[in-house]
């Protein structure tokens, strides 16, 4: 009997070879560099999160500029996506920070996604108390300053649930509320979870010191043209001004949080199916 024998299979060398970056910080130094972080935003403006450039960079640029953030490991989801991420541990004992690279096109060569999330530590709305304690810390994602570094949003939507029980009178934090805010040329949102205020009659909405969490993201799995069927009462329906308006309200400091008072009738109806 003769054999045939088959040749063997050789594996290619391949130019996206990642390279985990050596980490040597102290607790301290890594803490410093998280500060750094929030303070600064990487300098970014533009298609930019942290200073990673999603457009202009290979994963390993990107890896590398996460790591002057501290510790950076590689997972995938439950989906089988590749994510980098930030291993940062909380700071003042309060806040979390997430920073990823999503990168699930080609594993390891394209950067599909960069995102960024702050939130509480053990809840994860941050409290009105820490954003307003922390907020030069954090100013690199108070919203005045992310408007100054995206520039002026294309689509501002806000969407409302209550969280009270029936049985009990309506009282402070009754309603919560999201407020997503689209860029489309950059393919960028910046969406604000929060805990509006209710006095009874009115409600207030502070998105900048409400308690409340931030997630910006460049490249959403869930395309930007979609986002509005979740986010259905716009700026300009609440408030009667264009997005110009808003802008310059929350940039020139005359109302850097955005505050706008509304009621539940007016919310009911421009959101019917709000409840």
């Amino acid at each position: 009997m003769t054999e045939t024998f088959q040749p063997s299979s050789t594996l290619t060398p391949t130019p996206y070879q990642i390279v985990l970056p050596l980490i040597t910080m102290s607790p301290q130094e890594s803490e410093n560099a998280l500060l750094e972080l929030l303070k600064t935003n990487g300098d970014c403006t533009g298609k930019c999160i942290a200073g990673i450039r999603p457009d202009e960079m290979t994963v390993q640029e990107a890896m590398d500029i996460m790591a002057q953030w501290g510790m950076v490991r590689i997972g995938e989801n439950s989906q089988g996506k590749t994510f980098i991420n930030l291993d940062q541990s909380p700071l003042y004992g309060q806040v979390s920070v997430y920073l990823s690279v999503g990168t699930w096109t080609k594993k390891l060569e394209t950067i599909d996604n960069v995102a960024i999330r702050i939130e509480g530590f053990s809840d994860r709305f941050l409290g009105e108390d820490a954003w307003l304690t922390y907020r030069e810390a954090l100013r690199g994602f108070n919203l005045d300053n992310i408007l100054k570094a995206y520039g002026t949003p294309s689509y501002v939507g806000y969407d409302f649930s209550s969280n009270f029980n029936p049985a009990s009178p309506l009282e402070e934090r009754s309603f919560s509320y999201g407020m997503s805010m689209h860029y489309e040329q950059l393919n960028l949102e910046v969406f604000i979870a929060a805990l509006a205020y209710y006095d009874g009659q009115d409600l207030f909405l502070c998105p900048s010191k409400d308690p409340h969490y931030v997630w910006i993201e460049i490249n959403p799995e869930r395309p930007l043209k979609e986002l509005p069927g979740f986010y259905p009462v716009t700026w300009q329906a609440l408030t009667g001004t264009d997005l110009n308006v808003f802008y310059q309200m929350v940039t020139n400091g005359t109302n850097p949080d955005a505050c706008i008072k509304t009621t539940v009738e007016q919310i009911l109806t421009l959101h019917p199916s709000f409840r």
